[in-house]
């Protein structure tokens, strides 16, 4: 046996395994499925702070007072938690701190927003003691920090590094990301919504089911997911019905829309309306309807609209 050999067994080994985990916990944190969504999210969060800040010195002289939208609310957060008004933010704000059990004198009911946004918010503002609006902002820069990163995870494996890394910066600076910084559900769900989709292209159906019944719960449009879960698990299975009722495929489906179930039941209980968020969202002008060239018309009408209810600050 050479001096090598011998100097190799007398020195002393790492216990447990402890520099492997330590090396694999660097190894995460310095990948680029790690590095390029934290670059990312890290200065457009700097982008859209520097744009709330100068959106209210420029607009709040032109529009009427101090206006209760994300960006005033943002600035004062620090001084007065809940900003009066109706505009998303402060429905959440006040579901997390009221529930579901109180309605408008107009006529809008909290029945319109879904449950996860809001109980996420009062379960952070029970265990920190921080105001509402600052666990709500947390919660919705946090999730879009994880939504970036699940989202170049996914399109590293359908489509390369070069193309993720690209994806996660555009969705991150298209204009209507605004939304994915301020208090609103839009971060939750996205991450939720790719989540349940990166699960199933690794066919791990349980968590795909997890996610997608989560993203049920937070939109209503997150129930959709069930379809293209349905469409992945029969392609795993060749679709041939006795290798589909196999393994974890049914149970991960049926949880899909069990948000979607939880929330009606609630809303029987506490309203005695299972669909009340249905009816809710009539008082924005949100119905349900066959017409789909509609819809369409009247976003054209918004986008094209000049009037002050359609503003960037309002928002």
């Amino acid at each position: 046996m050479n001096g090598a050999a011998v100097a190799d067994r007398m020195e002393p080994q790492p216990r447990g395994g402890q520099r492997s985990r330590t090396d694999e916990l660097k190894a995460w944190l310095t990948a680029p499925a790690s590095v390029v969504p934290l670059r990312v999210w890290i200065v457009t969060r700097l982008m859209f702070a520097v744009l709330t800040y100068f959106g209210v010195i420029l607009f709040n002289s032109v529009l009427h007072g101090a206006h209760p939208s994300f960006t005033h609310s943002f600035l004062s957060a620090w001084h007065n938690p809940i900003s009066h008004g109706g505009w998303d933010t402060n429905w959440y704000l006040q579901i997390a701190e009221r529930g579901y059990h109180w309605k408008n004198p107009a006529g809008t009911t909290p029945a319109a927003f879904f449950p996860l946004y809001p109980l996420l918010i009062h379960v952070g503002t029970a265990v920190t003691h921080h105001s509402s609006l600052l666990i709500a902002l947390l919660i919705s820069n946090l999730s879009f920090l994880a939504a970036l990163g699940y989202l170049y995870r996914l399109t590293v494996w359908e489509l390369g590094k070069q193309t993720a890394a690209r994806v996660v910066l555009y969705i991150a600076i298209f204009p209507t990301a605004l939304f994915f910084f301020a208090g609103y559900s839009e971060s939750l769900f996205l991450v939720l919504t790719v989540a349940c989709f990166y699960h199933m292209r690794r066919r791990q159906w349980l968590l795909a089911g997890f996610f997608g019944g989560l993203a049920s719960a937070t939109r209503v449009t997150g129930v959709l997911l069930f379809v293209p879960y349905v469409y992945e698990y029969g392609r795993a299975c060749n679709f041939r019905p006795r290798e589909m009722l196999r393994g974890f495929g049914v149970p991960g489906a049926l949880l899909i829309p069990l948000g979607l179930a939880g929330f009606m039941l609630y809303l029987q209980r506490a309203v005695g309306d299972p669909i009340a968020f249905s009816h809710g969202q009539e008082a924005w002008q949100k119905i349900l309807t066959l017409k789909l060239w509609a819809g369409f018309a009247e976003t054209v009408r918004q986008v094209v609209s000049v009037q002050p209810p359609a503003s960037f600050y309002e928002a």
